[in-house]
């Protein structure tokens, strides 16, 4: 749920984050075949599938059964129920918290559903697959992809069930990176400087990519 509310906020993260990395390379060509490693609920999905409605096919893939349920609902009809997670738990029994919660589902609601109608004007050929992406188990074939996405997911790749970093779990994604995509294939990935880089966001402070690299987060990788 916090998840979508962030989404729905005016500044749409999620999506901005998505056409950036379309913007790093001129974008999804006709008839291309796109991977997105981590689709979640879809939000960066739309923005893909919108950038060129030419595109070959777009393979999605995620981890977690309740996000892929969402992205699901959003993309096919078949699919026609919002799933139970979007208002779960228990709702605060302070009047004031219980509108926030209130004024919270409202919110991601009306984003969800102002997404399935986005989607509905689009002739969208995409493929849900619940599946991992790390340590070499992205269940794609070999030599399909002219391009895969990751959108504020790679750092998520190194970390094991247990949530202990493995370096391992990286190197065995880039691997089957490798592997799905055809010769001259592009790998786009970005970072989440919501999250990851979250006191220079929140204060404004733009990051270049000198810092970013350089940034005790993202050594963590290297």
């Amino acid at each position: 749920l916090d998840y979508e509310a962030v989404s729905a906020m005016p500044s749409k993260p999620y999506e901005q984050s998505a056409k950036l990395l379309i913007d790093l390379d001129g974008g999804i060509q006709d008839g291309e075949v796109v991977v997105e490693i981590g689709c979640g609920t879809g939000n960066s999905t739309i923005v893909f599938a919108e950038s060129n409605p030419n595109f070959g096919r777009l393979i999605c893939v995620e981890p977690s059964k309740d996000l892929l349920a969402l992205a699901r609902y959003k993309f096919d009809d078949r699919f026609a129920r919002l799933p139970n997670w979007v208002k779960t738990g228990e709702e605060p029994s302070d009047p004031e918290k219980s509108k926030e919660f209130e004024k919270k589902v409202n919110e991601a609601k009306g984003y969800i559903e102002n997404q399935r109608e986005r989607v509905a004007r689009l002739n969208a050929k995409v493929d849900f697959i619940l599946g991992r992406s790390d340590g070499g188990l992205l269940p794609i074939a070999s030599n399909v992809a002219d391009r895969i996405y990751l959108s504020n997911v790679l750092h998520w790749l190194a970390f094991r069930d247990d949530g202990v970093l493995d370096k391992n779990y990286l190197e065995g994604a880039f691997e089957d990176f490798a592997r799905v995509l055809k010769n001259g294939g592009k790998l786009l990935f970005n970072l989440s400087l919501q999250f990851d880089f979250e006191e220079e966001a929140l204060n404004g402070r733009p990051l270049n990519s000198y810092q970013i690299v350089g940034h005790p987060f993202s050594t963590k990788f290297l």
